[in-house]
């Protein structure tokens, strides 16, 4: 029933780009988190710290409990809540709520269709949400990438589309 849009603070770590990078092979989108908030949605930063999600679970169920009125959306800590070994990606996301089965809702009430994927044979769900282009800020390269090959074909078809703004940043990770 919940779903989320990922974001990390983080520009260049050697475990993000071992894990989502494709061992480094891959591409890093840096966004204007301004340009995603202007769209309606909420970005909120992640928690990592269990006591903390705890406390607050408490503290919105004694809030609540008593109150016979309908309350307003809220977001589940579960969605903005992980484990303290994954603080190193500085998440923050968007959170999604399904809504009638069929599609998801922000917080501010704007609604988002479900879709389906298949992904390692497995019908998986997802949600597409709106970016501006304007938000991409930069692009940095990961740190196994031919860094020449790639940064000169990538700003060609920054060029080629019209995103001649986009900096290129290249990775100085070391993977080895």
């Amino acid at each position: 029933d919940l779903f989320s849009v990922s974001f990390s603070k983080i520009s260049d770590s050697v475990p993000m780009w071992n894990y989502y990078g494709h061992d480094g092979h891959g591409l890093s989108i840096g966004f204007d988190a301004h340009h995603i908030s202007n769209q309606g949605y909420d970005l909120i930063e992640c928690i990592y710290d269990k006591t903390l999600t705890d406390v607050l679970a408490d503290y919105i169920f004694d809030s609540c409990y008593y109150i016979s009125e309908p309350q307003p959306l809220t977001i589940a800590l579960d969605i903005i809540s992980k484990d303290s070994h994954f603080e190193y990606e500085k998440e923050c996301r968007i959170p999604l709520r399904k809504h009638y089965g069929n599609c998801c809702i922000t917080k501010r009430n704007q609604f988002h269709p479900i879709k389906y994927d298949i992904k390692r044979g497995v019908i998986s769900p997802y949600v597409e949400v709106f970016v501006p282009l304007e938000a991409i800020r930069e692009i940095w390269i990961g740190p196994t990438n031919d860094i020449d090959l790639a940064e000169d074909s990538l700003r060609g078809w920054l060029n080629s589309i019209g995103m001649s703004w986009v900096k290129i940043v290249k990775s100085s990770t070391p993977l080895k």
